[in-house]
């Protein structure tokens, strides 16, 4: 049947087309070294869910609890409600459908704690719930910290309740201006999630899950300052080790994690953005700084292809040193049989590669 042919009103899907978002969305992900959770209210239909998890997602997203129970009954079964749950009946949908299926939901008010810890008492799993960060939307979410904190004792003191982690949602980059405000409103947004996220590890409860997530900076392709770039290292034993906080500078920049001089806030695609801008200030008629002010940005790649320029080779070599040297050392202690190069800074290519070399095996062992 030709689709002229078709009855309207009818859904056609550019299958070639769907793919290649589909490809092209999880290849970003595993770029940038995060799970891909894909909101499925773009198509509502579980055969398209499936195929998103096939290609990679390691669930699907959902906002309401009727949409749960349905791609649950088609056979997804990892989902994540974006959105608060209220009342006692739509709560005990999410218990009973929790006997079969991995499910977690969003909660931003003791009032959902004091909701959840009833209608889960006596269930055989706790509730997995994730607290939602209002971060510029002015829709939903926690904003001030002191409730924040009340919000993470009040789980803590429950019984039937697990905080799994916190989300947020920008959705307010989709009014952005330009690139550059999208950019600005995506990277306030994102600073503040990790900044509660902060707390709670302080408050000792590290979350498992730090979800953000819109539309328009994937778009755009923004970096996920998820950490710096080779975030985690694979020892012989499996084993993973985070060194994204090792500190490297006692006077450099201040991480999201509050510390100062953390690796990631030099050795990530976040961190050569800060070293740019600070190089930009301090030698304003470098071929640099004429090259961002007639572009309004610039990018990891960017500062590659200008290696030629002198201050791109110093922010080059004072990144591939913090690197090259952290490696090495953790290299004596785990002895991994592979170093990944992720992220952001994977971008760069071979030349990374090589500026990391020369630090990395002037600290290793020899003989």
């Amino acid at each position: 049947m030709h689709y002229k042919e078709i009855d309207t009103p009818a859904l056609l899907i550019d299958y070639a087309i769907l793919m290649k978002n589909m490809k092209d969305m999880q290849v970003y992900a595993d770029n940038q070294n995060v799970k891909l959770r894909p909101h499925t209210k773009t198509h509502k239909m579980p055969k398209l869910a499936k195929m998103q998890e096939k290609y990679g997602a390691s669930g699907i997203t959902v906002a309401k609890v009727g949409e749960a129970e349905v791609m649950a009954a088609h056979g997804l079964d990892n989902i994540f409600i974006a959105n608060e749950i209220v009342g006692e009946q739509k709560i005990q949908k999410i218990r009973d459908l929790s006997k079969s299926i991995a499910i977690s939901f969003g909660i931003d008010s003791i009032y959902h704690v004091n909701e959840i810890e009833k209608v889960f008492e006596g269930a055989a799993e706790k509730a997995q719930v994730l607290i939602e960060i209002e971060v510029g939307e002015n829709r939903s979410g926690v904003i001030e910290e002191e409730a924040f904190r009340e919000l993470v004792s009040a789980v803590q003191n429950s019984s039937n309740i697990n905080l799994k982690g916190v989300f947020s949602h920008d959705g307010h980059t989709y009014a952005a201006e330009n690139l550059g405000h999208c950019k600005e409103l995506y990277t306030a947004s994102v600073d503040r999630t990790l900044h509660f996220a902060g707390i709670c590890t302080e408050l000792g409860v590290p979350p498992e899950v730090v979800s953000i997530g819109s539309t328009p900076p994937f778009l755009f392709g923004f970096d996920i300052p998820k950490g710096v770039t080779a975030r985690y290292l694979a020892d012989q034993t499996g084993l993973l080790q985070e060194i994204g906080h090792i500190t490297v500078e006692k006077d450099g920049f201040t991480c999201n994690c509050g510390r100062v001089g953390c690796l990631e806030t030099i050795a990530s695609a976040t961190g050569i953005i800060h070293q740019v801008n600070e190089f930009i200030q301090q030698n304003p008629s470098s071929e640099l700084s004429h090259y961002f002010q007639k572009k309004g940005e610039i990018s990891t790649k960017d500062i590659f292809n200008f290696a030629g320029d002198h201050l791109c080779q110093q922010i080059i070599q004072r990144t591939a040193d913090a690197l090259g040297v952290v490696l090495a050392n953790l290299s004596v202690v785990i002895n991994p049989s592979v170093i990944t190069i992720g992220g952001g800074l994977s971008k760069a290519g071979d030349a990374f590669i090589i500026a990391i070399e020369k630090p990395f095996k002037g600290m290793l062992w020899h003989g």
